[in-house]
């Protein structure tokens, strides 16, 4: 009866185990069966994906130069607004006025030059014939030359009456959509004042900023040399949310050189069309970098893949004679199931995917089988 009971427990125990270990134990010396796949070459397109926000390529807070009075508003609300087209008039009254009175300044000034020149010539004239004393000949040079400082003077008093008068039309410095207004007519304004009058955006096309953690740095650069390797350039679509898709797709083109300390990550930098203007700053989006078009790499099942205890990745690869050895690879993107393998391996070389806690030591002898799903 005890024998019985003792039977009984061992078939019990050899029910509960799993697949991999039966597989495992030796059955009249034979070598454990595992499961084995190659390594394959395939077609990828290389992958990222970050959070973004939308920023406009241009955007202009509009504020006097001057002091005045807004006298008119001369465009609409969220409507386009050309580069240099008027947007405010204010009063012009007092600088018409300084501009009138520099000019006659300036008049008066080139009237006393003319006058001082004409002072000087005569009296070089006597001078060579000895008719006025050398002081004579100086005082009247000297005349001239502050008479003509004066009218350089003047001149530029006038051409800054004449600025600020054309000050007094303010003008959009970009090209864009023009937000709304802060003032209304019959406000007063003050020159280079804290407070926009209006801000105008371009957003024909839009930045989209997207921070990366430092830790997934390494990634990006080796999504972008591969990409590099085949003349492949990282294209950039956006996910709006729900599904989505946003139509037109945009470059990466830069990137920090530096990790913010604040929050430990970088920005990336793509421009994207925004034709129908669909994109507005400060929105939030799903971005995805992907290569523009697929490239071929060497790829491995994940499962297949081990870590050491200082991080270095690995796989048992099958030898020609049924033995398993231990061999580093370097690994690059995860693409769904599989790894990309950048060193370590070639295609064909078969590499244990189950059981792999199973093999006790490098050079043991198993039964490969492979794996069909």
């Amino acid at each position: 009866m005890r024998a019985l009971i003792v039977a009984l427990a061992a078939l019990l125990a050899a029910g509960c185990n799993p697949p991999e270990e039966q597989a495992a134990r030796p059955a009249d010396s034979a070598p454990p069966v595992f499961f084995c796949r190659g390594a394959h070459e395939g077609e990828v397109r290389l992958l990222e994906q970050l959070p973004g926000r939308v920023k406009a390529i241009k955007e202009a807070d509009v504020r006097p130069e001057v002091n005045g009075i807004i006298k008119r508003t001369l465009f609409r609300f969220g409507e386009s607004v050309q580069e240099g087209q008027i947007l405010y008039e204010l009063e012009d009254g007092t600088y018409v006025a300084a501009l009138d009175e520099a000019k006659a300044n300036l008049d008066n000034a080139r009237t006393s030059e003319q006058l001082a020149r004409i002072s000087y010539e005569r009296t070089e004239r006597l001078y060579k014939i000895h008719a006025v004393s050398e002081q004579q000949r100086d005082e009247t040079l000297y005349s001239l030359r502050i008479a003509e400082a004066k009218t350089r003077e003047c001149e530029a008093k006038a051409r800054s009456a004449e600025i600020d008068l054309n000050h007094t039309k303010i003008r959009s410095p970009v090209g864009g959509i023009a937000g709304i207004s802060s003032v209304t007519p019959g406000a007063l304004v003050s020159a280079r004042q804290a407070n926009a009058l209006v801000t105008v955006l371009d957003t024909s096309r839009v930045y989209v900023d997207m921070p990366l953690p430092a830790g997934r740095y390494e990634e990006i650069n080796r999504l972008r040399a591969l990409g590099a390797g085949s003349g492949m350039r990282p294209m950039v679509s956006l996910d709006l949310g729900h599904g989505n898709i946003y139509p037109h797709q945009g470059k990466l083109i830069v990137q920090e050189h530096s990790v913010k300390a604040t929050t430990g990550s970088l920005t990336l930098r793509a421009i994207v069309p925004n034709p129908e203007r669909r994109l507005l700053p400060g929105m939030f989006v799903h971005a995805r970098i992907t290569s523009s078009g697929t490239m071929k790499a060497l790829l491995v099942d994940a499962a297949a893949i081990g870590f050491d205890e200082q991080g270095h990745s690995y796989v048992w690869l099958v030898g020609e004679d049924q033995s398993v050895r231990r061999r580093v690879v370097t690994l690059g993107p995860q693409r769904g199931k599989e790894f990309i393998v950048e060193e370590g391996l070639a295609p064909g070389d078969r590499v244990v995917v189950r059981g792999l806690n199973l093999i006790r030591r490098e050079g043991m002898k198993i039964t490969p089988q492979d794996l069909v799903e």
